[in-house]
């Protein structure tokens, strides 16, 4: 016979002490039961948890169940709703140490789609014999702040990256490797004028790559370049004779690192590192400078190795670059008048 006084205890399953029954709570996770002292609450849906079902997040301390936790894709730190980013462009999440603040699109971006790492593709991909046609390619630098999206958007963008040795904000843009044919050039001639320069005006390049080949050598180019004279350079928006040429130093059997004219570094191309910033008090000297770079590769191509004298080069070089610079003025007006044109749509 049951003594009517004697009162029922259940044990639980956290501390295992006894408690009444109306003092236990059942958790909402797992089901165990749990007494008051040991009971917990999600901070965000106000789930009943016991302890070994409760997360606490690693930056706030707050308490959250398995549902409205969340884990940063990068470091795998545990966090409440209240301490995420989530990435503007890619959608997931992360920890606040583990994005970066886009000041141009005014958004938090994780790592991956901050870097974005250049999709190369070869424009004559597919076409016979055309592994040595000629293709090229500029890094556009752009210092300080500036509107990134005609940029981001345009087709013959590959990637970009942010750069160190530019003013806060700065980027670094890699163009596709282009072939030589009337469209495209107009199509990135009207993209460098749309480019608005910042920053201290002095941190930014213009690099231009060549597809390579045995007949394309870092020395030929060299003397290329010193077959230009100083009016040449700055008509083609080159620095390597001025006072700016800290970045493209025009010296002989030096064509390795980050401080050279000529940079040989590239298993598919060779850099010209020589050229100033491209934006749109540049842009008229854009197609010059092409053109002259593509005159130049072409006459290589056309000589075997050993074949050409240094001074053969020298004068070729000149002779281009003249005949390049004397467009100068119809490349201005072509941009005048597409300027005018998009100002009167």
């Amino acid at each position: 016979m049951t003594d009517d006084t004697e009162t029922t205890t259940v044990i639980c399953d956290s501390c295992g002490t006894p408690w009444p029954p109306d003092t236990m709570r059942t958790c909402d996770c797992c089901g165990n039961g749990c007494c008051e002292d040991c009971m917990r609450r999600c901070d965000r849906c106000d789930d009943v948890l016991c302890p070994d079902c409760i997360e606490t997040c690693e930056r706030c301390g707050g308490e959250c169940c398995d549902n409205c936790q969340r884990i940063c894709e990068r470091c795998l730190t545990h966090l409440c709703a209240d301490c995420v980013e989530v990435c503007d462009r890619c959608g997931d999440i992360y920890c606040p140490d583990c994005v970066e603040w886009d000041d141009i699109e005014g958004h938090c971006v994780c790592e991956d789609c901050w870097n974005t790492e250049p999709d190369y593709r070869d424009p004559y991909e597919g076409v016979p014999h055309a592994e040595h046609a000629y293709t090229y390619g500029l890094e556009i630098e752009i210092d300080g702040h500036h509107d990134s999206e005609p940029l981001r958007d345009s087709r013959l963008i590959a990637g970009w990256k942010p750069d160190q040795s530019l003013c806060d904000g700065g980027m670094e843009y890699q163009t596709q490797p282009l072939p030589w044919d009337t469209e495209t050039m107009d199509e990135l001639e009207t993209l460098i004028a749309g480019i608005e320069p910042g920053g201290c005006g002095e941190c930014a390049g213009g690099h231009i790559h060549i597809r390579r080949t045995e007949r394309q050598t870092p020395a030929r180019w060299y003397h290329a370049l010193t077959g230009i004279d100083h009016a040449q350079t700055i008509d083609l928006n080159m620095r390597h004779a001025t006072n700016e040429n800290r970045w493209c130093e025009l010296r002989h059997d030096a064509y390795h690192g980050k401080c050279t004219a000529v940079n040989d570094d590239h298993p598919e191309t060779i850099e010209l590192r020589t050229f100033g910033a491209w934006n749109s008090y540049s842009a008229h000297q854009l197609r010059p400078a092409l053109t002259w770079v593509h005159a130049m590769w072409r006459f290589f191509q056309h000589h075997p190795l050993h074949s050409l004298k240094e001074t053969d080069i020298r004068r070729m070089a000149y002779v281009q670059a003249r005949q390049a610079t004397d467009h100068k003025v119809h490349a201005i007006q072509h941009l005048v008048d597409a300027a005018n044109g998009r100002r009167n749509h």
